[in-house]
C-alpha cells in the first residue's frame, strides 16, 4: 500500500462536484491522527478548512448574502462498503444521491443528519460526513436576478452567476492522500492552494424587500407576473421579483415558463401605462393641457377601424386629465392622432424604450418599439393605448413612472455597485411637463383607476389585450412612485392574463403598505 496526492482539481471528481453544490465552508467530521501541519482539520471534530470559498458571495445592498445561506450534510460512502441499512440511514436523515460519483465513493446530500447517523457511517462503512454551506436557497430569493450554474463544470449560464462569472469564480486546489485503490487515508486530510479568491457581487437589492414582495406577487399572480421596485433617490433597484419561481439547484425540474425573468426578459404590450408617453409628449409640444375638453362616445373609428373605450357608453365630455385617471381610450386616440407616430415615436425613445435598461444582463429585453413606417392610421390609433407591436418590460414600466418621479430627469435605474447607469439625471421633460404629469398621475390614485394603490402616491394602471398560445388573454399593469412629493420608492407591477389591472393595482398597494408601515428606508 502506497500514498498518493490526487488534485480535485483535475482528477477526483467526488470534490469537483462538491463544488457545483457547496461553497464557503466545508468541515470534515472523521477520526484519526494528524502530523503534517499542511492538513487543516484536527482529529475527532468537524473542523472548518480555512479558506475553503469556491463561488463567491453575492450581496445585497447592506451587505446580507442572497447566497451561501443554508448548511446541508454531503456523505462519502465507500461503494464496496455501502449496503441497505447505509442506504436507510441516509434516508432517515433526508439524503438524496448525488448524480455524480468518484471512481471509489458514492456521495449523499441530506439537509439535516443525527449524530448518531454520523458515527455510524463513520465507524461501520468507513465513510466521510462534509459539512458545508450551500450555494442556493429553497426557495431561492430573486432567483430570476441570481440564475444559476452549469451543474457540470459549476460555470454560471444565467442571471449575475454568468454575468460576473470570472468574479465568483475561484482558482483553488484541494488535495486528499489515498492509498493505491482509491481510498482516502483516514488521519491524512486535506490541504487547499488558493492561486485566486473569490470575488464577491454588492447588489442595490434589499434582501427585506425582496422577500416581502415575492410573498406579495405570489399572493394574487396567479398565473404569473413581476414586480420591480427602485430607490427614486439613487436608481438602485431594491427589489426584481418574477413568479413563478424556480430552483436553481434542479433547474431541469423547472415547469412551464417559470425558467422566465418576467420583469425584464420578456416584454409585453404596454396598455394604458403608455398614456403616460402621450401625455408627456402632449403636453410638452403643446397640443393639449389638462383642463382641456374632449368627447368620448364610447368608440373611435380611425379609417374604418374601430377602437372602444373602457366605457362602452362612453364617457362623453371630459378633461384631458379626467381621461387620463379613468384611462379613456378615446381621448389618447384622439391626441396620438395629432402628434403623429414620428412625435410618438421620439417621446417613447427619450423616456428609454426600445432599448435595454441595464446592460449587464444578456437576457434582459429591449422591449419593441414599431417602426416609424408601421404608424399610420390606425397603427397611430392602437400605439397611442398601448397596443398594436409595441412591447416593454416590467423594468422599463419603472424607468417610465421614474422619470416623472424624478421631475422629468432619467431615473438611472442600475443593479449592482460599480455599474451605475451613465444616464442618471440626464433631462427627459420639463420640469413644467412633469409637474404636470406627477399631478395627474395622482389623480388617478385619487379618482380614476388607481384607486387602493396607497395614499400620497401617484401612478398610471393598464390592462393590455395580448395573445398566448393562440388564446386571447389580458395583462394588467400597474407604475407609479410614492411619496408624491418627495418620492422615495419607484414600482411597477406586471400580472400575467389576469384580467385586467385590479390585481396589479392591490400588489402596488400591498407594497406601499408594507414599505411605509414597517419604516423602511429606501436609503437603508
Amino acid at each position: 500500500m502506497y500514498n498518493k496526492t490526487i488534485r480535485i482539481k483535475a482528477v477526483f471528481a467526488f470534490f469537483a462536484l462538491c463544488m457545483m453544490f457547496l461553497t464557503v465552508r466545508l468541515y470534515v467530521i472523521q477520526t484519526g491522527g494528524i502530523e503534517d501541519s499542511r492538513y487543516v482539520y484536527s482529529p475527532g471534530q468537524g473542523t472548518e478548512l480555512s479558506g475553503i470559498s469556491f463561488r463567491g458571495d453575492i450581496l445585497d445592498r447592506n451587505g446580507e448574502p442572497l447566497v451561501n445561506r443554508e448548511e446541508s450534510y454531503i456523505f462519502m460512502i465507500d461503494k464496496t462498503k455501502i449496503d441497505l441499512r447505509a442506504e436507510s440511514l441516509i434516508k432517515q436523515a433526508g439524503g438524496k444521491r448525488i448524480p455524480a460519483e468518484s471512481r471509489r465513493y458514492i456521495g449523499f446530500k441530506a439537509d439535516d443528519c443525527s449524530e448518531r447517523v454520523m458515527e455510524i457511517i463513520k465507524a461501520e462503512y468507513g465513510g466521510f460526513v462534509f459539512v458545508s454551506t450551500d450555494r442556493y436557497s429553497v426557495p431561492q430569493i430573486a432567483a430570476h436576478i441570481i440564475g444559476y450554474c452549469n451543474r457540470y463544470d459549476n460555470t454560471g449560464v444565467f442571471g449575475l452567476e454568468r454575468q460576473f462569472d470570472n468574479l465568483l469564480t475561484p482558482d483553488e486546489e484541494i488535495s486528499v492522500v489515498t492509498d493505491g485503490a482509491g481510498r482516502i487515508l483516514p488521519g491524512y486530510g486535506m490541504k487547499y492552494e488558493v492561486q485566486k479568491k473569490a470575488g464577491a457581487v454588492k447588489t442595490t437589492l434589499d434582501y427585506n424587500i425582496q422577500r416581502m414582495a415575492e410573498e406579495i406577487l405570489a399572493k394574487y399572480a396567479e398565473s404569473g407576473g413581476a414586480v420591480v421596485i427602485a430607490d427614486a433617490k439613487t436608481g438602485g433597484i431594491l427589489c426584481s421579483a418574477s413568479y413563478p419561481s424556480y430552483d436553481p439547484e434542479d433547474v431541469g425540474s423547472a415547469r412551464g415558463s417559470s425558467l422566465i425573468n418576467r420583469a425584464l426578459q420578456a416584454s409585453y404590450p404596454p396598455g394604458s401605462v403608455f398614456k403616460i408617453i402621450i401625455a408627456a409628449a402632449s403636453v410638452e409640444s403643446g397640443i393639449a393641457e389638462p383642463g382641456d375638453i374632449f368627447h368620448c362616445s364610447g368608440c373611435e373609428d380611425v379609417y374604418g377601424v374601430k377602437i372602444s373605450c373602457s366605457k362602452k357608453e362612453g364617457h362623453g365630455d371630459i378633461t384631458f386629465e379626467e381621461g387620463f385617471a379613468k384611462s379613456c381610450n378615446c381621448v389618447f386616440i384622439q391626441l396620438g392622432m395629432e402628434l403623429g407616430g414620428k412625435r410618438l415615436l421620439d417621446m417613447a425613445e427619450r423616456f428609454g424604450l426600445g432599448k435595454e435598461v441595464l446592460e449587464i444582463l444578456r437576457e434582459e429585453s429591449p422591449g419593441i418599439l414599431p417602426d416609424l413606417s408601421r404608424l399610420s392610421g390606425a397603427g397611430t390609433a392602437n400605439c397611442s393605448i398601448g397596443q398594436g407591436e409595441t412591447e416593454i418590460t416590467c423594468l422599463q414600466a419603472v424607468q417610465i413612472a421614474g422619470t416623472i418621479a424624478c421631475l422629468g430627469k432619467h431615473p438611472g435605474l442600475y443593479l449592482t455597485e460599480g455599474n451605475e447607469n451613465p444616464n442618471k439625471g440626464k433631462r427627459v421633460l420639463n420640469i413644467s411637463t412633469a409637474l404636470t404629469l406627477r399631478d395627474m398621475m395622482c389623480k388617478v390614485v385619487e379618482e380614476g383607476t388607481g384607486t387602493g394603490a396607497g395614499t400620497a402616491s401617484a401612478g398610471k394602471s393598464g390592462s393590455a389585450q395580448s395573445y398566448i398560445n393562440g388564446q386571447k388573454v389580458v395583462h394588467g399593469w400597474y407604475a407609479g412612485f410614492f411619496p408624491t412629493e418627495k418620492p422615495e420608492y419607484i414600482a411597477a407591477v406586471f400580472t400575467e392574463s389576469s384580467g385586467g389591472a385590479t390585481d396589479s393595482v392591490k400588489i402596488f398597494g400591498e407594497i406601499h403598505k408594507m414599505l411605509t408601515e414597517n419604516n423602511y428606508s429606501a436609503e437603508n
